[in-house]
Formats: structure tokens, sequence, C-alpha cells
């Protein structure tokens, strides 16, 4: 079965995940990406795709349509896999002889803002859905909701990511600075303003810590001053894109999240891989599948409340750390290993497009 994946930006959680299933689901699809705008490692990052092509974006919309028409005439694929809105609009113009599958990777805020960039999205979107048999799946039960209120038929697809990388020992009390790090885009959503502001309060404190943000994004130069402002760049680093998140755990203490909106972030699932212990603020389809004080840490979006529960967690012994970090574990078995995603996107793609 030919399917094209069309994605929006590399270097994101999405393009971590196509490759993925370029990989691991090579014995049940023929893989072709194609991607609407990004820099210049698209060819680097997809080697193992054969079939592949980088748009123009925006940057020149006209000359971005007439390669993918021609790419799409190419390939022929059966199935159009688009992920987030633009690639699904253009599916929707230009390939409507391939089955469209649109997978709604977070629960967006055009879903429900009111602000009239949002409502227009959100109508386009749903004028999209319901007028045309494009399939939907969405990593997110509050999303699956949301089409679910809107007369469209939504799966809920949870992530998956093999189980390669490094892995972290038991974490036993010890007295050296504890090290925290994160991987995403840097953007609004991901909130990693706030996590700078509690670790500014550990600093004062006198708590001894190291903070490692990875990924680019337009937040960058954001964060880069207020990093300067508030005198720590002495304990939190920039470090930039990563090609090999899965190497980092055995260098880290705990994995970090602070966003406001998330869906099921591949690094967080990463950290369950690799027995990482997450400390994160309740947002996503994480947060209903985790538990507090079992599998994962929840902090709250309340600053005081958030530091005093980061000093809890870095003081509980290695016996009560050590339950985290299994716990951690035994979610990643049961719900995202990368055979099971391959089986369940295999599954949609026979059930609703064949």
């Amino acid at each position: 079965m030919k399917v094209m994946h069309f994605i929006h930006w590399n270097r994101s959680g999405i393009t971590t995940l196509v490759k993925n299933i370029a990989s691991y689901g090579s014995g049940k699809f023929r893989i072709g990406v194609l991607l609407f705008e990004g820099g210049n490692h698209f060819h680097e990052e997809f080697m193992q795709v054969r079939t592949k092509k980088q748009l123009y974006g925006f940057k020149n919309l006209f000359k971005s349509i007439l390669v993918a028409k021609r790419f799409y005439a190419n390939f022929q694929p059966y199935i159009v896999h688009a992920h987030s809105f633009t690639p699904l609009v253009i599916s929707y113009l230009l390939f409507k002889e391939s089955v469209i599958i649109f997978h709604a990777h977070n629960f967006y805020t055009y879903y429900t803002s009111r602000d009239i960039k949002s409502v227009l999205k959100r109508h386009l979107l749903i004028y999209i859905l319901k007028r045309n048999d494009i399939h939907v799946c969405t990593v997110n039960n509050k999303a699956e909701l949301f089409f679910t209120h809107h007369s469209i038929q939504a799966k809920t697809l949870l992530n998956g990511l093999p189980d390669i990388g490094t892995h972290r020992e038991s974490l036993d009390k010890v007295s050296h600075n504890f090290r925290f790090y994160t991987v995403s885009r840097l953007e609004r959503d991901k909130n990693i303003t706030y996590a700078i502001e509690i670790f500014e309060k550990l600093n004062r404190l006198g708590i001894k810590f190291r903070f490692d943000i990875y990924g680019d994004g337009g937040e960058y130069d954001i964060l880069y001053k207020m990093i300067l402002d508030k005198n720590l760049s002495h304990c939190i680093f920039l470090k930039g894109y990563i090609k090999t998140p899965e190497n980092l755990p055995c260098l880290y203490d705990f994995y970090l999240s602070t966003a406001i909106i998330e869906g099921i972030g591949l690094s967080m699932i990463d950290a369950l891989r690799s027995r990482i212990p997450i400390i994160m603020t309740p947002k996503g389809e994480l947060a209903r599948i985790l538990k507090d004080n079992e599998s994962a840490f929840f902090i709250d979006f309340d600053k005081d409340k958030a530091v005093e529960k980061i000093i809890d967690i870095t003081g509980r012994d290695g016996k009560d750390l050590e339950c985290i970090q299994s716990g951690g574990r035994t979610i990643y078995e049961k719900h995202f290993t990368m055979d099971l995603f391959v089986r369940n996107l295999s599954d949609i793609y026979n059930t609703n497009c064949c």
C-alpha cells in the first residue's frame, strides 16, 4: 500500500514519528514524504525514504502547488496522510483521488478560541472534514470529543517510539546537582519561560541544578535573553536541535515539561521508555494516562507550589524514585511501543480505507 505523509515542518515530533513509520512500517507500507516548508536538513533526516520532496512553503505557494501536484502524480499514493492543518487543506484541494487521513497531533487552540483567525480556521476545518470522505485520527481524547461534537468520526491513535537509546539507571539519593532536561520546539505553548521562572526561584533558594533545553523555534531569542537577564547562564543552557534525543537519558535525572498545550510528546514517551522520571504540568493525553506519584510527577501552574513539589521530589530516597521509574517504563510498554503504534495505524488504514 502506497502512503504519502504530508507534513508542515521538519525538526519536530511529527518528523520523528514519520521517520519511525518509514523505518518500522516499511514491511507494511510503501512510504513517500512531502514537506511543505522547513530548513536544510530534510534529505538528511529522511535518508531512509527514497520518495520524498520538500516544497517552498508560503514563500512561493504557487511553485509549491505545482511541485506537489507533480510529486503526487508520480507517486500515486492510495492514502495521503496529512499531518496538521495546512497539509490537510492542500490535500483537500489537490489530492482528492486518494483516501485522505487528517492526523490531529494536539488539541489545538483554534478548536475553541474566539479570535477571528481561529474561528475562520475552525470553520474551514469542519467544512472540509464534513463534506468529504476524510478520516480523522488524533492523539488526544479531548480532540476526539471535539470532532464527535461536530458529527465527525475520529479515532484516537496514541504515538509510539522504538525501544532504542540509552536508559537511566536507578536514581539514588545523591548530593550532587540534579540534572533536568527538556526536548521540544521552542514555541509559546511549550511554556518554557515558566520552567525558567521555577529554576530562578530554586536558584535563589540555593538549590543546585542544571537544566538543558534541546530544540529550536520562534522563542529561542526570548529564552536566551531571559536566561541572561535572570543571571542563570551558569545553570540553564540552550542546547539547540538534537538529532538523537534517545541518547540523552543516561546523562540526566529528570525530564521536565511545563507545556500549556500538549498532545503526546515523543520526547516524553522517550523519557518513559528510558526510565527517566517525568515532572510535568498535567496537560495533554499523557496526563490522562499517567498518574501523579506513580508513573510521573505532576506540578502546578502556581510557581510556589511547583517549586515546593520539585524540592520534595529531589529530596526523596532512591526507592521512591525507582518506583516512578518502573511505573513510567510500564506505561511505555503498555501504550507506546512502536510495534503497537504500527499495528494500530495499519488497522486504521485497512479498516477505514480499503
